[in-house]
């Protein structure tokens, strides 16, 4: 393969963008619309949704035409994961792409060209590793909907940590992205169709507030092994990278200190539209095991 011909391969990496389905049919269809339409012709991506069995709003499914006319749509049915992390992981282990998106059915893309922009962000990673997000004015300058890639999937783990059932998959990578210091807005624009009602898989906010505030040890844990494969383990960069990290721990735990306040749980406790999964109660066993585990 010649240089330019191996250049152009690099420059259109693959995008897998993922879409946990529940409850918001009409919702998902204007999402998928949104990002063909923008998509400026660029054909290097595909669109993975997965919708539960438990779904009643689906009685049909995976859907038929005309769902995937001009459409890259991979459609998958399965059982109600025990988490929308492990949900998000199953999905990202049957994606292609090396680039990685997750979006809420509940969005639209509003910018034009966005593939671009996404493998441009990536460009700028150390090794492909980091947190650049998309613009979202419902959560400013917060990864809600991170650009994240397979190498950091490799890295860490996971592409989001399976702990929480539904709240807080998107603040601990927040979180993680500010600790290594590759956290950063990109030029990509999404915004809420409207009405965005309740969340499906809400419940015991208060617990799960706590819940993401006693796993900080666990962030640290991550956020060294992650800026060790992004610069590489007593290189320079490794060391400036690793100078700062107290500095940026503090700052990360300050911007979620809120969580737990009665101001924030009080306005956002009572908007679960569903109940739980079936093993909701196993997964919450499982955060109180881990709780018990840090505590000592």
């Amino acid at each position: 393969m010649i240089v330019g011909e191996a250049k152009a391969k690099r420059d259109h990496k693959l995008i897998s963008v993922l879409i946990p389905e529940r409850g918001r049919p009409e919702m998902l269809e204007r999402l998928i619309q949104s990002l063909v339409d923008t998509a400026d012709g660029d054909a290097r991506y595909e669109i993975l949704v997965a919708i539960d069995k438990d779904d009643e709003t689906w009685t049909d499914a995976p859907p038929h035409e005309p769902w995937s006319i001009g459409r890259p749509v991979r459609w998958f049915h399965w059982e109600r994961p025990i988490t929308l992390g492990t949900k998000l992981n199953l999905m990202a282990a049957e994606a292609h792409g090396e680039i990685l998106w997750f979006i809420s059915n509940d969005m639209r893309m509003v910018t034009g060209g966005w593939p671009v922009v996404f493998r441009n962000a990536v460009a700028k990673l150390p090794n492909g590793i980091g947190v650049p997000f998309v613009r979202d004015s419902l959560h400013p300058d917060h990864a809600a909907y991170p650009v994240l890639t397979r190498k950091w999937m490799n890295a860490v783990g996971f592409l989001f940590p399976p702990c929480y059932p539904y709240w807080f998959i998107d603040t601990h990578v927040d979180s993680l992205g500010l600790m290594m210091d590759q956290h950063f807005e990109i030029d990509v624009t999404v915004e809420s169709q409207g009405d965005r009602g309740r969340t499906h898989g809400l419940t015991d906010l208060a617990f799960w507030a706590r819940f993401y505030q006693k796993l900080e040890p666990v962030r640290l844990r991550e956020a060294i092994h992650l800026i060790a494969a992004a610069h590489g383990e007593g290189t320079s960069a490794y060391d400036r990278v690793m100078r700062g990290l107290g500095q940026r721990q503090e700052y990360a735990r300050q911007r979620t200190a809120h969580l737990t306040s009665p101001e924030f749980l009080a306005r956002w406790s009572d908007n679960t539209a569903s109940p739980p999964g079936p093993r909701y109660a196993a997964a919450k066993e499982c955060a109180e095991g881990m709780i018990r585990d840090l505590e000592k």
